[in-house]
């Protein structure tokens, strides 16, 4: 497993920073664990589904709905909403 910091991921991703962070405040995004000093740490499936919002948001879907998909895909596996 790729373990991601924020700024990995954004780069990765080719988004912002701010961009990575916003969509964690919106439950686009979470982390699969945290360093010792609290950082949040992603993986691959992170980076696939960040690559898929910003391509959902660019062509015209709105962050709101794009939640609401995310916490259904989250339930569906089993994860916590």
């Amino acid at each position: 497993m790729n373990a991601y910091t924020v700024s990995r991921l954004a780069l990765d991703a080719g988004v912002s920073v701010h961009i990575v962070r916003d969509y964690l405040l919106r439950g686009l995004l979470r982390p699969v664990a945290c360093t010792p000093g609290g950082y949040g740490l992603f993986d691959d499936a992170a980076l696939q589904r960040l690559c898929f919002v910003r391509a959902a948001f660019e062509a015209g879907i709105g962050l709101d709905a794009l939640a609401r998909l995310c916490r259904a895909l989250d339930a569906a596996d089993g994860d916590e909403a």
